[in-house]
């Protein structure tokens, strides 16, 4: 909306899977874009499917939702789309986030994969994450949310009655997106050293 405020006058094009479900409809954006049809592109990651030529400014637009999400890999996720990112760029690469001295975000921006590797792996290891455990998700899907969550329960008592100290039992808990298509879906993870 920002864009079409200060820009209205210019076409701005969208590819995410909403807008562009197929391959001949993604190709048509891409290239449209290419072509100088619209200045402006907005995409998902979706974008680094293409090859495209460098462009003069690129932008991140809330780097925190890739930080924040419930998942140990966040802070490599965000590195790596960072640096896929600035491939693009030709000449200005913006970052917006809250947490500009993230170390995943100082280190993409510095191209330093040493950095990023080594704050990443001491921090696996005080939390006991990959590759100093496996880790094992086991998901419960029910279209009756009481059913979902008690079942849930059931199987996490029981698996903590029979783990030993190497297997810790987290959970249950409903997942990041507890209802996809009428289900209602909770999750157990096990940490095994």
């Amino acid at each position: 909306e920002e864009i079409r405020e200060r820009y209205p006058d210019s076409r701005i094009l969208r590819l995410d899977s909403d807008i562009a479900p197929t391959i001949q409809i993604q190709n048509k954006i891409i290239n449209d874009f290419e072509f100088g049809f619209a200045p402006f592109l907005i995409a998902t990651q979706m974008l680094f499917s293409y090859p495209l030529a460098p462009i003069d400014l690129v932008a991140l637009v809330s780097a925190d939702t890739l930080l924040h999400l419930p998942d140990w890999r966040s802070n490599e996720r965000t590195f790596q789309i960072i640096g896929q990112l600035k491939t693009f760029s030709r000449k200005n690469f913006l970052i917006q986030t809250y947490n500009p001295n993230n170390s995943a975000i100082q280190a993409a921006i510095k191209n330093d994969y040493q950095a990023f590797y080594q704050e990443e792996i001491k921090t696996r290891q005080e939390l006991n994450y990959p590759p100093f455990s496996q880790l094992i998700k086991l998901t419960y899907w029910h279209d009756n949310a009481k059913k979902a969550e008690t079942e849930a329960r059931i199987l996490a008592e029981k698996l903590k009655q029979q783990s030993s100290s190497r297997i810790a039992v987290l959970g249950p808990a409903p997942t990041f997106i507890p209802k996809i298509k009428n289900k209602f879906i909770w999750q157990i993870i096990l940490k095994i050293s």
